[in-house]
């Protein structure tokens, strides 16, 4: 279980730096 919830909470960053981009990419 440990593993599964520290691969979702990667994802999650993951998914929240590829929001951040695209508000850049925007904005810019």
């Amino acid at each position: 279980r440990e593993i599964h919830v520290h691969y979702v909470l990667l994802i999650h960053c993951n998914t929240n730096r590829l929001q951040s981009a695209k508000r850049d990419l925007w904005e810019k």
